[in-house]
């Protein structure tokens, strides 16, 4: 290889490594991330559906715990490769399919690396040092395979700072959304379940927050129609009758030519992992013949899909722009409403 580039196994002064059995765990206690934890669209492990370990478990059965700074490395499973930083404090323990990676501040930034592992070109090697056969697998001893670019070091601490800002930028852009996205659930249900402003004015208040013109929409009494009791004037009606159900498709996998194209095509896997509001990227691409020679589709953005099979049945997203889907999913198309008002009806 050429002289500017280095081995990850170069790179690391010590491997938080404690793969090998199943941690014992506890219904409360310290969180046990795994590889869902992990993702490269999030700059720190998020907690979903974890498992916890006791305090005594913590002392005793790891063998090392990851410090601030260092890089969470997955190895094995669907998210091989996927590369987060451990924040300050740390809140979380490892176990298996992951390690943690150190980096020697005297070979390269910490940052740096960060980035580095995350790039195009690293993440690509990984995937193509995959030995499993059947299970994505990335074996530390192929550390010394993995070749990362190596400039001076002026120029790591330039990339690795403005990478991680960068990082940091959308992490705080998402949680102010995720804020964004409970008030706006809140105000849904008051609104469309709870019907608040429908009691407010049967009890002579005027409905509280609404200007005149949203107050106008909601009727001053409720009916009831069958056992449910709606405000007066509404109706009840299935999910076929209030928008179009869509399905798609799968380009043939060892046609070379489907695949690696423009249009974005979403699987379960990228529905049931998106954990913003909306789909906008998606793991794998189709070209236009994948489209035209198979039963996948474009579904238009705003729609609403919702995982139909497997162990994410019932997750659910809205597409941030038009993508192709497979047929693990169903799509919800609103025929009588604004789009909008499809994802908040389901969660």
């Amino acid at each position: 290889m050429s002289e500017r580039t280095i081995a990850l196994s170069e790179t690391t002064k010590f491997i938080v490594d404690n793969r090998g059995k199943t941690a014992p765990t506890a219904d409360t206690g310290i969180a046990l991330i795994a590889t869902n934890c992990v993702s490269n669209e999030h700059l720190y492990p998020t907690h979903i559906n974890v498992r916890y370990v006791s305090q005594a478990t913590y002392e005793t059965w790891f063998r090392s715990h990851p410090e601030p700074g260092d890089i969470i490395l997955t190895n094995k499973g669907s998210q091989n490769g996927a590369i987060c930083l451990v924040p300050d404090p740390v809140d979380f323990v490892i176990a298996q399919d992951m390690v943690a990676l150190r980096a020697n501040e005297k070979v390269i930034d910490p940052l740096y690396l960060f980035a580095a592992l995350r790039s195009p070109m690293a993440q690509w090697q990984i995937k193509s040092l995959d030995v499993s056969g059947v299970i994505p697998h990335f074996k530390k001893t192929d550390f010394d395979k993995l070749h990362l670019p190596h400039p001076d070091m002026a120029t790591q601490r330039a990339i690795g700072r403005i990478y991680f800002d960068f990082c940091a930028k959308i992490e705080l852009n998402r949680r102010m959304n995720e804020t964004l996205e409970s008030l706006a659930r809140s105000l849904f249900k008051s609104w469309f379940v709870d019907f608040d402003p429908v009691r407010a004015k049967m009890d002579g208040r005027e409905p509280p927050g609404l200007s005149p013109d949203i107050a106008a929409l909601f009727p001053d009494t409720f009916e009831h129609e069958g056992r449910a009791l709606i405000p007066a004037g509404w109706t009840i009606g299935s999910v076929l009758e209030l928008a179009d159900l869509l399905s798609g498709g799968t380009p043939k996998t060892s046609v070379a030519e489907y695949w690696g194209g423009t249009i974005p095509w979403a699987s379960a896997k990228d529905v049931s992992q998106c954990h913003d509001a909306f789909l906008i990227r998606t793991e794998r691409s189709i070209t236009e013949a994948g489209l035209s020679r198979s039963s996948t589709r474009i579904i238009e953005a705003y729609s609403t899909v919702i995982v139909a099979r497997g162990a994410t049945t019932g997750r659910l997203t809205m597409f941030g722009e038009r993508i192709a889907m497979n047929q693990t999913c169903y799509a919800l198309r609103s025929a009588t409403a604004m789009p909008l008002f499809g994802i908040a009806a389901f969660s």
